[in-house]
C-alpha cells in the first residue's frame, strides 16, 4: 500500500533524536528574551530558503549574507545559556 515509504530503524532513531534536540533547545530558551530572537532567525532562514527556491537571486544573496554571520550572532545572543 505504501511502497513509496521505505523506513528502517535508523530513520526512526534519526527522527527521535532530532525531536529531542529541538525539544531541549526550546526548553533551554523558553521564558527568556532569546526565544524571540531565535524565532526571528528561524523565520529569516525560512524566507531565505524560499527566495532561493524561487530563484530570486538578489534577495537570496542579501539574506544569505545575513545568514553567513548568523552563527556568530547566535553565539553572542546565547552566550549566557552557553
Amino acid at each position: 500500500m505504501f511502497d513509496f515509504l521505505d523506513f528502517n530503524i535508523l530513520d526512526i532513531i534519526d527522527i527521535v533524536l532530532v525531536a529531542m534536540l529541538l525539544f531541549y533547545a526550546y526548553r533551554l530558551v523558553k521564558g527568556t528574551a532569546a526565544i524571540n530572537i531565535f524565532v526571528g532567525i528561524v523565520i529569516l532562514y525560512l524566507i531565505w530558503k524560499i527566495t532561493d527556491a524561487l530563484n530570486m537571486e538578489l534577495l537570496s544573496n542579501i539574506l544569505g549574507g545575513f545568514m553567513s554571520v548568523g552563527v556568530f550572532a547566535l553565539i553572542v545572543v546565547f552566550q549566557q545559556e552557553i
